[in-house]
């Protein structure tokens, strides 16, 4: 049995067992798919993106987005390897893909890593599935094809004609429809950005070996994306049946009110600007795609907007162990030297504030594994971006699935800088700063040039954008994470030397992957077909 059927196996139990507890219109000795039949039964597994079933007692159920391997695996990924927090430990392979190749110091000695080797040479020793959830190539995959999965279940019931609605058939079939196709965008989006390889697969409980490159699963989101923007914009605005969909599909305390049409469209047009601006290295992009960026993130979301998150709540098994800004105040994750580097004034950003304490003494090398895992800084325990794992009542944070109003003005101010309206572009960072109540000065209208406009955009979706799985996408897209003698790497940077002195001139030269390996445990099983595309291991791009 390949990986993408041994996922689609593990939904389908879940999915029959919750149908069976909440419906109890079921034999309890013969599992069926019966009840997608039903209308409560097709909302329960449109629900199934999320990995979340609502069971009698409204528990959670291993899956897709509210899985550990997405909301804490995957998105903690993202922020080690864009070097705004760091892990020092091995679980799910977080020691090993913080591997910069060398870090030097401000007196010119080279550190290099303390055992083992860069990431690349890691990533190739993890990528197997005798490591477990310890190889960290595994998770995104794994989350990403499992919404997928359940989106395909979902329209290919649809497609059946045989499901029956108490009223309003029409618009709530459009509305699940929707709703199916933009998740499928999300998910090869996703894999899109992230590994090198990906397989596209419509057919429910079914997969294929035909993979394709990165570029072809991001060109396929895109389609998708303006596909269920089609099916929106064809949905009366007073019709009820809109909102009954949509309200058993989103798990209730995951929003204050349900995005209306005109918002949801807007979250996939800054989805969609996101997959130009992250997929391409800045110095590639041409001012035909700074424009198209522009375009989609002028009717993208607003102040205000609905916008998809995850919650903390108490009344999710386990959420303390599966939200990452929760891990970033407690023994796994903790704040980058580097992205304390990154406030504009950790005396004026009131940010700073509100986010950080000092350590006193600070962490050093901890456990000798390397002097990038080191901080003079904590997050505060109930900021708005960390709080503890003890859910006696509801806690700040929440992950970002999608986009955010803050995202969409930066890329929109961005695009605007580098299509010559550079004023205009840092009205968009003075924007979020406000947004944010970091009490900052505003920047625009004081004269600043290209150069100093650039680095006021790479500061505030460093600090702006904290913890919202974006920093490795920068990082890359900047050019950061490429070897320091192909132009890449990050000078002038905070590091504490293994003996805790402090350095703020070290050059960092990470080395580390562009698009990553299809995960072993899905091509040991489903080998790619003769054409496909390259699945890895890759070269430093």
């Amino acid at each position: 049995m390949n990986r993408l059927n041994y996922i689609i196996l593990i939904a389908l139990v879940l999915f029959t067992f919750s149908c069976k507890k909440q419906l109890d219109t079921i034999n309890k000795n013969e599992p069926t798919l019966g009840t997608l039949n039903s209308e409560s039964g097709i909302k329960q597994a449109a629900m199934g993106v999320y990995g979340y079933f609502v069971t009698s007692d409204g528990l959670f159920q291993e899956g897709g987005l509210l899985s550990q391997n997405f909301s804490w695996f995957t998105m903690t990924n993202h922020e080690i390897m864009g070097d705004a927090i760091y892990c020092p430990y091995g679980n799910m392979g977080w020691r090993w893909i913080n591997r910069p190749a060398a870090i030097t110091l401000d007196d010119n000695t080279v550190v290099n890593p303390p055992s083992g080797g860069d990431q690349l040479t890691e990533i190739t020793r993890l990528n197997s599935r005798a490591q477990g959830n310890d190889n960290p190539m595994k998770h995104e995959w794994y989350s990403m094809y499992v919404v997928n999965n359940m989106a395909n279940l979902v329209l290919s019931t649809l497609n059946t004609n045989s499901v029956t609605f108490s009223s309003n058939s029409d618009t709530k079939i459009k509305t699940l429809e929707a709703w199916c196709y933009f998740w499928k965008a999300y998910a090869y989006s996703r894999i899109g950005s992230f590994y090198n390889a990906g397989v596209i697969t419509s057919e429910y409980d079914a997969t294929n070996s035909d993979y394709v490159t990165h570029q072809v699963m991001i060109d396929t989101a895109t389609a998708l994306y303006d596909k269920t923007i089609a099916i929106l914009n064809s949905i009366p605005a007073d019709d009820n049946g809109y909102n009954a969909i949509l309200s058993s599909v989103i798990p209730s305390y995951f929003y204050a009110t349900l995005p209306t049409t005109a918002e949801w469209i807007r979250n996939i047009n800054t989805l969609k600007a996101r997959n130009i601006l992250v997929n391409m290295k800045t110095k590639d992009l041409t001012p035909t795609d700074w424009q198209n960026i522009l375009d989609l993130a002028n009717n993208g979301i607003q102040d205000g907007d609905f916008i998809f998150v995850i919650v903390q709540d108490p009344r999710i098994i386990n959420f303390g162990s599966v939200n990452y800004s929760v891990t970033a105040n407690s023994s796994f994750a903790f704040s980058s030297e580097r992205l304390v580097e990154d406030f504009k004034d950790t005396v004026t950003d009131l940010r700073f504030h509100r986010y950080f304490e000092p350590l006193d003494p600070p962490i050093v090398n901890e456990r000798g594994r390397g002097i990038q895992f080191g901080t003079s800084f904590q997050f505060i325990d109930g900021s708005d971006i960390a709080s503890s794992s003890t859910f006696t009542t509801y806690s700040k944070p929440f992950i970002y699935i999608g986009g955010s109003y803050e995202e969409n003005e930066l890329m929109k101010g961005e695009a605007n800088m580098y299509l010559g309206n550079v004023d205009l572009g840092l009205t968009s960072v003075d924007n979020v700063r406000d947004v944010q109540t970091s009490g900052l000065a505003h920047v625009s209208g004081t004269g600043l040039t290209l150069a100093q406009a650039k680095e006021e955009f790479r500061m505030e979706r460093r600090i702006g954008l904290l913890l919202r799985g974006l920093a490795f996408y920068d990082a890359r897209r900047w050019g950061v994470i490429d070897p320091v003698a192909s132009g890449g790497g990050r000078k002038g940077c905070w590091v504490l030397d293994a003996d805790g002195n402090f350095n703020s001139n070290a050059t960092f030269d990470y080395q580390y992957l562009n698009y990553f390996p299809v995960p072993a445990n899905e091509t040991d099983l489903n080998p790619p077909a003769t054409g496909s595309a390259d699945t890895g291991p890759l070269v430093k791009k």
